[in-house]
């Protein structure tokens, strides 16, 4: 998946401000490691989120004065990527590591349930498109497909075999 490192949000904040580069960043388990590099900006948040940055503090230099500046942004503020639109960045979030899976290009069936190939234990499904979570897949007794359902329709229900259940 093809991401870029977009600064608008920090210039939403301070419209007259250029970022000079990444002051420090916390990581997943809590830690904060400060940055001392001589590279550019984008190269610096880059390097952050490939260390597992979740939070990065910018150091931003006003245009007019050089007075510098600090904010701290979570780093899917920065990042843009086909998940950036999506209002529910946690559905964003998980898409983009692979905890989850959108169905939103899938078939469906004329009750309106996805059609699967394959079901994948241990991650989350989502309709990314709708930002719909699925709540339940299963196996139809009666014609042995796999669905899907943003309802848990599939659930103690005698015509199928629940595989999942949100």
């Amino acid at each position: 998946m093809e991401q870029h490192i977009d600064f608008t949000v920090v210039h939403q904040f301070l419209p007259h401000h250029r970022v000079a580069g990444v002051v420090g960043y916390r990581t997943e388990n809590g830690n904060w490691v400060e940055v001392h590099s001589d590279d550019g900006a984008e190269v610096q948040v880059r390097t952050a989120m490939d260390q597992g940055a979740t939070e990065i503090c910018l150091k931003l230099e006003n245009e007019a004065n050089g007075q510098a500046e600090f904010l701290q942004f979570d780093r899917n503020d920065l990042l843009r990527d086909k998940w950036s639109g999506l209002k529910n960045r946690r559905m964003a979030q998980k898409l983009r590591t692979g905890e989850a899976i959108d169905l939103s290009g899938r078939p469906l069936t004329p009750e309106g349930f996805y059609k699967l190939d394959d079901f994948i234990e241990g991650v989350d499904y989502c309709d990314a498109g709708t930002e719909a979570w699925i709540w339940s897949i299963g196996i139809s007794y009666a014609t042995g497909e796999l669905l899907a359902s943003t309802s848990s329709v599939f659930y103690q229900n005698p015509l199928f075999e629940c595989l999942w259940v949100r």
